[in-house]
């Protein structure tokens, strides 16, 4: 053998060795090595969970469910998943169009008894992609926080912070809790049943999400992780809020593989038809590539163009991260029970363990 085809062979034996290092598929220690040095080095305190060509591929826990009492993070483990609640509020929305209880395209007005004049241009698609103009109760009252400490009934809600459009609907994107909490009115004229019953119903039960529900005043469910929040050096307990006033905007608590059972059922069809998931999943990028209840983005991973719809919710100490491949089966799923206002690790980590679902 001559010396280059001796180098033309060590050249591809070194290529295929590096190929085969390299370029296969993340096994389950590197999912659990990244994900712990984000527990040791970066304070990270939750579940996360990664789907793989919808296999689960791997699910850990870290850090305390309740810090006072030392109780540790399980998969099992509850969370506030926040603003997650207004994907499948968009999901349950879809279906009721589905089932000719609504569309779309209609007034808001319809479903809104004695709104204002000034009211028949909101369509309910945007309450769904917040381009409805509509006032933000954050920012009318001070603290914003203070938007969500009241006892008022949906109705008295939707009636206290009702007015004219800010723009003209359709026109910009601005992320507003008030869209969704004035869909779930539209939501129960519609369906002629409460919104938590509705979501349960079109949602919940038929994915099979037996370990999630909505907060109420009456009770703490069982397993739920407590959240800090840090905006500085130590660590803070919630505030007191009562989350159930963000209504369809945010009241939802759920497990990590109940958001993984979601996912399957929306993929599969259980949920909603195929020309239903389109609407769900078509992003408009002069919008800030915003759609009904998620966010649809180009991203590069692995070297290659892929579309992920991802899903955050945050409130305080509690962060949550849906991300889904929209032409593959591959899912992430970061819960979080301690947030660092000042630093988004959350969405790192998250970031890391798309990058290593999508490896070949």
């Amino acid at each position: 053998m001559t010396v280059t085809a001796r180098l033309a062979l060590v050249t591809l034996l070194v290529t295929l060795t590096t190929t085969s290092v390299y370029a296969r598929p993340a096994s389950t220690a590197e999912y659990a090595d990244v994900t712990g040095r984000y527990a040791r080095e970066r304070d990270f305190s939750g579940v996360v969970l990664v789907v793989r060509d919808g296999r689960t591929v791997y699910q850990g826990a870290f850090g305390k469910a309740d810090p006072a009492r030392g109780t540790p993070n399980t998969i099992d483990t509850r969370f506030s998943v926040a603003s997650v609640n207004k994907l499948l509020m968009a999901v349950t929305t879809l279906r009721l169009q589905e089932q000719g209880r609504l569309r779309l395209d209609d007034p808001i007005t319809r479903y809104l008894k004695d709104a204002p004049a000034s009211l028949r241009a909101v369509r309910v698609r945007n309450l769904l992609n917040h381009t409805s103009g509509l006032p933000d109760p954050e920012q009318i009252e001070r603290p914003p926080v203070q938007a969500y400490r009241s006892n008022l009934t949906l109705d008295q809600y939707v009636t206290k912070y009702l007015g004219a459009p800010r723009w003209t609907p359709g026109s910009r994107s601005m992320y507003n809790n008030f869209d969704y909490i004035v869909l779930s009115k539209v939501i129960e004229v519609a369906s002629g049943q409460r919104w938590e019953d509705t979501l349960r119903d079109r949602v919940l039960t038929p994915a099979g999400m037996r370990d999630s529900g909505l907060f109420t005043d009456e009770t703490v469910p069982a397993r739920l992780a407590r959240g800090q929040y840090r905006d500085g050096a130590g660590w803070t307990d919630d505030p007191p809020f009562r989350i159930r006033q963000y209504f369809g905007a945010g009241a939802l608590y759920a497990t990590a593989p109940d958001l993984a059972r979601f996912d399957a059922a929306l993929r599969a069809g259980r949920l909603i038809g195929a020309a239903s998931l389109r609407d769900l999943l078509s992003a408009d990028p002069t919008l800030g590539y915003v759609a009904p209840g998620n966010w649809v983005y180009p991203q590069t991973l692995d070297g290659r163009t892929v579309k992920v719809s991802e899903r955050y919710g945050n409130v305080w100490g509690s962060f949550s991260i849906l991300a889904r491949g929209v032409d593959d089966a591959n899912t992430v799923i970061v819960l979080s029970n301690r947030h660092d206002l000042r630093q988004n690790v959350e969405n790192d980590l998250k970031a890391d363990l798309l990058a290593l679902a999508y490896r070949k």
